[in-house]
């Protein structure tokens, strides 16, 4: 999506842009910002200038119309080519040149407007042969202006309407500006969107006719906004595209500059969990503004509030919405437990561990010997009987199975029957559910991330402490509900500045935080022996340190592990 770089009045629309979104950052050329056009939770929007043209991407897959009626851009704003013919102005135009037939006209008043209110409204009916002609007058008057108006196309090189019946609903911003439109359809779906999209455009609906009332409530629907601000003269009733689009009513609360807001959902909202939460968001939402805010309600019986105010139903307020406290009890509700331990003191079961060490120290070998008493049964270094038996699952992104890992594995000796590989490269968060799956049906007690950055998502910054939290959380909840070992593989920092050992991990400091035992690998400076350390130990004392060597076999990818003891170091 492109757009010149300056408006008319000298003031850049870039700036123009970035001044109606949130969160905004710059890297370098690019600015990042929420879209407003979804429930963005990670900023999606990518703006940058190109030889004089602002380039809009919304990552998440977000239409153009959509982003552009969420931050008040018109198709006027985008492109230098066009004829400058606002779609405010076109559908203005298109709503004189179209008429309401009375059918439609009864269809409304049964609704519960007045026939003043409908003529000042501007619904017009598609169906209407007046309104089919006007689309040629449209052209004539317009130009190549009227294609780039959601709503109108060409068709055999004739412009035209997209939707050709229903009753014409359209959808104003706070500037008295017509932004767009829904159609009254009479069926199934009841509404659906005079551009043809499916999905709701973010755009708030602002009846002009209420402009200046100074008590504003926010509803659901274009109709019902309507409806709402006529039924009660003291309140300007304004109506999101959808409940999910709740975030549309914020632009036009800002603008407004409102001490107070009403929120007014339809009835149901209490027994739907997916409206709830969008109201208990858009409660908040408010509330952060520095805007008082009310949630009225009335008699369930009526659906909606145009429904209760035509009924002249009592109307109540909730000065905060009434949350229900799930998953919050008492200490004394909890079993106590004690730890269980694949290695006592060194690796837990059912929770997150973490090896660091430096490139080519040995690390996968390492984890070929503690695979090997994992799945044949046998005592780790310490101990005399073994805590557990099971299966291993190896991510690894730097070692092929066939020539590296099975042969170490082999010469370990490791079950190779309780030793898996997935074959795919899985990426965390989202192949969670797969990961839990193969644990439960497999009888893994361990799973190595090896190295666990390389399986983070695309959009997981390993440097972002809650990026990374991100993922560590819900891996965490899964290592738990299957008593599970995770233990993650990660290099360390190139820095030498770092004294702490907490903090040599490369990445996050979130990942060395959400383990509870955090191991090293570092090379004894006196000999060719490894050391194997603890950082930290949150659920036992800190361990000595155990040593170890690789002896050498024929072949450099079965090279044997050998415990010496304890290590002063």
């Amino acid at each position: 999506m492109i757009c010149s770089s300056n408006n008319e009045d000298g003031t850049p629309k870039l700036q123009k842009i970035l001044d109606r979104l949130s969160k905004v950052t710059r890297s370098g050329t690019e600015w990042k910002a929420v879209c407003p056009s979804h429930e963005d939770r990670m900023p999606s929007l990518s703006i940058r200038e190109d030889d004089g043209k602002i380039l809009l991407h919304c990552h998440a897959g977000c239409k153009q119309e959509s982003i552009m009626s969420a931050i008040g851009v018109e198709w006027c704003d985008l492109f230098q080519e066009m004829d400058h013919h606002s779609t405010s102005e076109i559908l203005k135009r298109f709503l004189e040149l179209s008429e309401l037939l009375p059918g439609d006209r009864q269809v409304l008043e049964t609704r519960g407007l007045s026939g003043e209110w409908i003529q000042a409204g501007f619904y017009c009916s598609l169906s209407s042969p007046v309104t089919r002609k006007s689309v040629q007058k449209l052209a004539e008057e317009f130009g190549n202006s009227l294609a780039n108006v959601p709503g109108f196309t060409l068709s055999s090189g004739k412009p035209r309407l997209k939707q050709q019946s229903g009753i014409f609903l359209p959808v104003c911003d706070v500037h008295g500006n017509i932004q767009g439109g829904q159609i009254m359809t009479m069926a199934e779906p009841k509404y659906i969107w005079f551009s043809g999209d499916t999905q709701a455009q973010a755009v708030c609906h602002v009846p002009t006719q209420g402009l200046g009332r100074n008590c504003v409530r926010v509803t659901e629907g274009v109709l019902k906004a309507d409806l709402a601000t006529h039924l009660d003269s003291s309140t300007l009733t304004i109506g999101v595209p959808g409940v999910t689009q709740w975030k549309s009513a914020l632009l036009v609360l800002r603008e407004l500059q409102l001490s107070e807001i009403i929120l007014s959902f339809d009835s149901d909202w209490e027994t739907k969990p997916q409206v709830k939460n969008c109201l208990v968001e858009l409660f908040h939402a408010c509330k952060d503004m520095g805007i008082r805010t009310l949630i009225e309600t009335w008699d369930s019986q009526y659906k909606g509030i145009d429904d209760a105010l035509l009924a002249g139903a009592t109307l109540s307020y909730l000065e905060r919405p009434p949350v229900e406290i799930v998953g919050v009890n008492p200490a004394n509700s909890y079993e106590e437990k004690e730890v269980e331990w694949i290695w006592r003191g060194w690796i837990p079961q059912g929770m997150i561990s973490v090896l660091e060490g430096d490139p080519s120290l040995g690390k996968s070998t390492l984890c070929a010997d503690l695979s090997m008493r994992i799945t044949q049964g046998k005592p780790f270094p310490g101990e005399s009987e073994p805590h557990i038996q099971g299966g291993v699952l190896f991510l690894s992104s730097e070692d092929d199975p066939g020539r590296i890992l099975v042969p170490r594995l082999r010469s370990a000796g490791a079950d190779l029957n309780r030793v898996y590989f997935w074959d795919k490269h899985p990426y965390f968060p989202e192949h969670f559910a797969e990961l839990e799956q193969i644990i439960e049906q497999l009888g893994i007690v361990m799973v190595v991330f090896d190295p666990f950055f390389a399986f983070l998502g695309s959009d997981i910054d390993s440097y972002k402490d809650q990026n990374v939290r991100s993922v560590l959380s819900p891996l965490a909840k899964i290592a738990e509900r299957t008593n599970c070992a995770m233990l993650l593989i990660r290099h360390l920092t190139k820095s030498s500045a770092t004294v702490n050992s907490m903090y040599k991990g490369a990445g996050s400091i979130a990942v060395i935080g959400q383990a509870r035992v955090g191991l090293y690998l570092i090379q004894d400076e006196d000999s060719e022996d490894r050391v194997l350390g603890q950082v930290k130990n949150n659920l036992a004392p800190k361990q000595a340190s155990w040593c170890f060597e690789f002896t050498e076999t024929e072949n450099w990818n079965q090279t044997k592990l050998h415990w010496k003891g304890r290590s002063p170091k």
